[in-house]
């Protein structure tokens, strides 16, 4: 017989003529030697271990041997038959996987990661839960429909009825899939494609003895209203957990439903943390004087804010305890910072009121007295200088009467 690789047939130290049972006793005979248990601590053993169980997987499995022999490791992992799982090679010898020899593997086996001998969860799924500021501070219960499948009821999950068996399929051999070579030239194409015969289920069943409710796929969909109960306090992306409200089939245990909470976004406040933030503008007058306004709170109440210290333009202040619920301690609040912006009057409005704003307001320095010695400058509006116009030529200014704006901007002066 020829064969492509001998490899693995080197690894358990048997001929590539070798029987099913053959190879059988050699793996045993090799596996007790090297298990990890008997050799706690020893790299070179653990790795021998991989090795032997790597080729078992394939020489044991006549399918995978028969394209191992033709084309070589690489050609099965091209034809999408590589890797095994440790727990079924070791419990079909030590009977439980990774604790037959009193105790297993401790923490993990040499990148294999360790898998209970139990039914494996099927798969989760996520969805999102949208919520106002309002929901979030006071708590909502929301009502949601989901679709999911079952096991059939009718025939227990077998897919058939009258306890009829369903016959392992022989054209994919029980795997749901089939390699397909295609030969191009001196090359042969491998590819995967479902098993047209038993639509990738592994199992076939008689017409006559198909479930009448789950028609052989062994689960009905149904529609259910789980109650969501947003708890006052929530935060954005918490998750709230249905287990096993997901999808069941059999021989597996049911995923979960996984609500992720998205906030919407508020007209008013800004949440950070327990505390609340939001912007309040305010005219000069009050800034100086003292403010008074209400602001409606998320629970519904009226707040009558008051301020009488003088109000420093983009600054904060905030009222204690006056923030968002804290989770658990729904009595209790953070607080509400609160973002001042001052606006200012307008050069018109304060020209108006020149006289009076004098009065009441400080002087400043005492004015230097204008005599010969001195070039008079007279400051007008101006933006910013842009960066262009750092290093650009100033062109000498002329005849510019001392109460002309000067178009460019800034100070303008005349000598004297």
């Amino acid at each position: 017989m020829s064969v492509r690789e001998t490899g693995y047939y080197d690894s358990l130290g048997i001929k590539p003529t070798a029987s099913d049972e053959e190879i059988k006793k050699a793996y045993r005979k090799l596996a007790i030697k090297y298990h990890p248990d008997k050799n706690p601590g020893d790299k070179n053993a653990e790795e021998k271990f991989k090795e032997i169980t790597e080729a078992y997987a394939v020489l044991s499995d006549h399918q995978k041997r028969e394209m191992y022999d033709k084309y070589g490791k690489k050609g099965l992992e091209e034809g999408g038959m590589g890797g095994f799982d440790m727990n079924d090679i070791l419990s079909q010898f030590f009977g439980g996987g990774f604790g037959g020899f009193g105790g297993g593997f401790g923490g993990g086996f040499g990148g294999f990661e360790r898998k209970s001998s139990g039914p494996r969860k099927g798969k989760s799924i996520q969805v999102s839960l949208n919520c106002t500021l309002e929901d979030l501070y006071n708590g909502k219960t929301f009502k949601r429909k989901i679709t999911h499948d079952i096991i059939c009821k009718a025939c227990s999950g077998n897919g058939t009825k009258s306890g009829a068996k369903a016959q392992t399929c022989n054209t994919c051999k029980g795997n749901g899939f089939r390699v397909v070579r295609v030969q191009q030239g001196f090359c042969i194409m491998q590819s995967q494609e479902v098993c047209p015969k038993c639509k990738g289920k592994g199992v076939v069943v008689n017409e006559k003895d198909l479930c009448k409710m789950c028609h052989g796929d062994k689960v009905v969909s149904e529609e259910k209203i789980l109650e969501v109960i947003v708890q006052p306090g929530t935060k954005d992306k918490e998750t709230i957990v249905f287990p096993g409200e997901s999808d069941q089939a059999p021989g597996i245990i049911a995923g979960d439903v996984i609500f992720v909470i998205q906030t919407k976004e508020h007209s008013i406040f800004e949440r950070k943390e327990n505390n609340l933030v939001m912007n309040k503008k305010i005219t000069l007058n009050e800034a100086l004087t003292g403010v008074v306004f209400t602001v409606k709170t998320l629970d519904g109440r009226e707040l009558f804010i008051e301020g009488k210290d003088v109000i420093q333009p983009k600054s904060y202040m905030k009222v204690i305890g006056e923030g968002f619920t804290i989770k658990h301690h729904p009595e209790e609040r953070g607080d509400l910072y609160i973002y001042f912006e001052v606006k200012f009057p307008t050069t018109t409005e304060i020209k108006n009121s020149l006289n009076a704003l004098k009065k009441v307001l400080p002087s400043g320095s005492t004015p230097p007295m204008k005599d010969d010695k001195h070039t008079i400058c007279t400051l007008i509006p101006s933006s910013a200088p842009s960066e262009s116009s750092k290093n650009s030529y100033r062109q000498p200014h002329m005849d510019v009467e001392d109460d002309e704006e000067d178009p460019r901007g800034g100070v303008q002066c005349a000598a004297q």
